[in-house]
């Protein structure tokens, strides 16, 4: 418990650290006032691919990009060369909303608390199905998959091979992912290249 405590910490500490160095231009100097705003870099929308529903969420890894469709409640994977989908969609249910790749699979965590693995190569359901009461948000990584509750104002380490959640550890009001939601409108997902 103490390790996934320090661990989270540090990650906490990390990301922290980045976000404030990648605003002062990495210089570690703070960054010179302009009141115009930031400068941003151009960016160039790419393929859209239409999916039908209502895509709620995504996440990208093993060569894959993975789709939350919240009307139909499935889990989409999506070859990102040919924009194609590389298996029929599996059927996810119970309000599916968030998903994360990580800790030898894809994971998602629906409104009813469950928090389902999928095979990263068949996208079909694997192992034991997790439950964390009050679940909003869903990270993987630092050897467990990590969940938010805002109802017990708690995260929880799911170990990723025997799905049991650990104790969940308090962190005050309205812990989430920071995930994306809400992605487009009419079932569209679009990609953005900076």
């Amino acid at each position: 418990m103490r390790r996934s405590l320090l661990l989270l910490g540090l990650l906490l500490t990390a990301a922290v650290a980045a976000i404030v160095i990648s605003l002062s231009g990495g210089s570690g100097q703070h960054p010179p006032r302009d009141d115009a705003g930031p400068s941003l870099a151009p960016a160039s929308v790419g393929a859209s691919i239409h999916l039908g529903g209502n895509p709620v969420a995504v996440a990208v890894g093993s060569g894959t990009v993975w789709v939350l469709d919240g009307a139909r409640q499935t889990l989409s994977a999506i070859d990102p060369r040919t924009h194609g989908r590389r298996w029929r969609p599996a059927p996810v249910g119970g309000g599916p909303f968030a998903v994360a790749v990580g800790e030898g699979a894809v994971w998602v965590a629906s409104g009813d608390g469950s928090i389902r693995a999928f095979d990263l190569r068949t996208g079909r359901p694997a192992g034991l199905t997790a439950h964390v009461r009050g679940a909003n948000g869903l990270a993987a990584g630092a050897d467990g998959i990590w969940v938010t509750s805002r109802l017990a104002r708690t995260v929880t380490r799911i170990d990723p091979r025997t799905r049991r959640p650990g104790r969940p550890i308090r962190v005050g009001a309205g812990p989430a992912d920071g995930g994306i939601t809400g992605l487009m409108p009419s079932g569209w997902l679009c990609r953005v290249g900076v």
